[in-house]
């Protein structure tokens, strides 16, 4: 018999042997393959629904739905752009900001096991200048690093992001 504070799960989710795992938890936030895209373009300095979009591949309504359940999660804010009133920029929250060091990882994973020796993303440390590799620390200076400390490469996008502009 489960606890009261516990109900059995559907067949296709996974079940938790803890009344609170913070690891399923942050997995039922942040495992669908659009909120972990969406992250790395707001990382990137993306804010518009179009460039997300554009950059990410997701449908419309997709991206609309998504965008609004991880405004509700609190991981992203939105606000009027300035320059167009009928526009939305989107931001990082501190939640959103602090998904950093998930999405290093993942890219330190991809970059080992899929990335075949070419990264599509070069990493360059503004306090020191150099070429880091994805993690919490500069791999030449050692220095502590996150998101908005770096500036990005993409190979396959024409110029390199500062990423201090993700927050709104």
């Amino acid at each position: 018999m489960l606890p009261p504070n516990l109900t059995k799960p559907k067949a296709d989710t996974p079940s938790v042997s803890a009344p609170r795992c913070s690891i399923a938890a942050s997995a039922r936030l942040l495992a669908d393959g659009w909120t972990i895209l969406i992250l790395r373009e707001l990382f990137a300095g993306e804010r518009r629904f179009d460039a997300i979009a554009a950059n990410t591949g997701a449908a419309s309504n997709v991206l609309s739905d998504r965008l609004a359940s991880m405004t509700k999660a609190g991981l992203l804010s939105r606000k009027d752009d300035p320059d167009d009133g009928r526009r939305v920029l989107y931001g990082l929250t501190e939640m959103g900001l602090a998904t950093c060091p998930i999405l290093m990882s993942l890219m330190a994973f991809g970059d080992q096991y899929f990335a075949h020796g070419e990264p599509a993303v070069t990493l360059l440390h503004n306090a020191c200048g150099a070429i880091t590799r994805p993690g919490t620390l500069c791999s030449a200076c050692g220095a502590a690093i996150d998101m908005k400390s770096l500036t990005v490469r993409w190979g396959n996008r024409p110029s390199a992001t500062r990423l201090k502009s993700s927050r709104v």
